[in-house]
């Protein structure tokens, strides 16, 4: 019914009615959040944010503040004003901090994880500025959500330091998914719940040869992940059980089905995708198979 959408050169949070709405026409504005003026220690600061997440156990919209550092969580509605709820993080290469981090998922943490029974909420998010992946939990049930493990993720290629992982998804199993920029592969991480905290280890690849792999975003069913080839830009399918390629749409331009670096992309619950066309400063909207 909502769609959020970082708006990283404007420093801000936009929110647009989506196709399942039943309160406005599907595509239409509803509100916007965020500044970069004038200054970035507000709560509504933000800076060159490039990640936003949807919690699924109350709704609230999880912001990956990519220049600050900060994770900021925020309520709102298509009848409410955003207001803020929490941050923390900050700048930093050290675990509960973010040196460049462009993609943020909020989801379950894997089945058996003991860590994840006071809040049911976990956060997964690659910092492609130090190539490791980080997943935080609210260990305490009190708000406080802390790095519980961290693991490698992507290679880090001179001078282009900021691609050693960009983005996240995470299946039903808590197998933890990330586009691989430089190596042009999307990484699979495998859990061990009963680690307590879980270990991840990464146990195969999907795609070869991928053109600025960016964003990754899996079907509802689980069976297909989508990532988007920002330097061929296009999108591609990629059956998750074997890594068979499925298929692949879209060249550059700027007519309907057309892209133009295409970075971010989602799935909604109906299997609608949604691909940020970030060179032509727009969303566009596909239906799979189509």
């Amino acid at each position: 019914t909502t769609v959020y959408v970082a708006d990283t050169f404007n420093q801000r949070i936009q929110q647009f009615y989506g196709p399942s709405s039943t309160t406005g026409t599907p595509g239409t504005f509803v509100q916007q959040w965020g500044s970069r003026l004038p200054n970035l220690a507000g709560p509504f600061s933000l800076d060159y944010p490039r990640g936003v997440a949807v919690d699924p156990n109350n709704g609230n919209v999880w912001v990956d503040d990519t220049r600050s550092g900060y994770i900021k969580e925020y309520t709102a509605g298509v009848t409410n004003p955003a207001a803020f709820f929490e941050d923390f993080g900050g700048e930093g290469t050290t675990p509960d901090t973010f040196f460049y981090s462009d993609g943020i998922t909020a989801a379950a943490g894997p089945p058996g994880d003991l860590l994840n029974a006071l809040n049911p909420t976990t956060l997964y998010i690659p910092d492609s500025g130090i190539g490791y992946y980080q997943v935080m939990q609210d260990t305490t049930g009190t708000g406080a959500y802390q790095t519980v493990v961290e693991f490698p993720c992507g290679t880090l290629v001179e001078p282009a330091v900021f691609n050693g992982c960009t983005s996240s998804a995470v299946d039903a199993s808590g197998n933890a998914y990330a586009a691989s920029f430089n190596e042009g592969v999307i990484d699979v991480f495998t859990p061990t719940p009963a680690a307590n905290p879980p270990t991840y280890t990464l146990t195969r690849t999907i795609g070869t040869g991928l053109g600025g792999p960016y964003g990754v975003a899996l079907s509802p069913d689980g069976n297909t992940i989508y990532v988007t080839q920002s330097t061929k830009n296009d999108v591609s399918a990629f059956n998750v059980s074997d890594g068979t390629l499925l298929g692949s749409w879209g060249t550059k331009g700027t007519a309907n089905g057309q892209m133009n670096r295409p970075l971010g992309i989602a799935v909604d619950g109906a299997g609608l995708i949604y691909v940020d066309d970030y060179g032509n400063g727009r969303v566009e909207v596909f239906t799979p198979g189509a």
